[in-house]
């Protein structure tokens, strides 16, 4: 019997194996706030010894001027001292179905598409999506 669902394997993490676990979600393009934050983590996790561990929620695109930075940032390494996680949010999915040609992504259009797409230099003033 075969268990492969079309998804990607459930992701299992026990917090009793850090020290810390920090969350973040909804950055939206934020790259600034990002990096600020960031920083407070690091400051926070000074004292705190053992494994620490920054959990990313997802809805990294769509809003914010700097969606592809984000991107870019969180593809990196994590902060020194940190492990990271990067879970996908629905913002994520629906900007990725969207540029699948997927009409169940269209809807990021009406939710901030466009500074994701002119975060990578791509201008869509004008743009209408076609009759389906």
């Amino acid at each position: 019997m075969s268990t492969d669902t079309g998804r990607p394997p459930r992701l299992v993490i026990d917090p009793s194996d850090y020290a810390a676990v920090y969350a973040i979600g909804d950055v939206h393009g934020c790259l600034d706030a990002l990096l600020e934050l960031e920083d407070m983590i690091r400051e926070d996790a000074q004292s705190i010894e053992g494994r620490k561990l920054i959990v990313m929620l997802g809805d990294y695109v769509d809003r914010g001027p700097k969606s592809a930075a984000v991107l870019y940032h969180l593809t990196a390494s994590p902060p020194s001292g940190f492990e990271r996680v990067c879970l996908r949010g629905n913002h994520d999915d629906a900007f990725l179905a969207f540029l699948d040609g997927d009409p169940a992504g269209d809807w990021v259009l009406d939710h901030g598409a466009e500074t994701t797409l002119a975060s990578y230099g791509v201008e869509i003033d004008g743009f209408t999506l076609p009759a389906g």
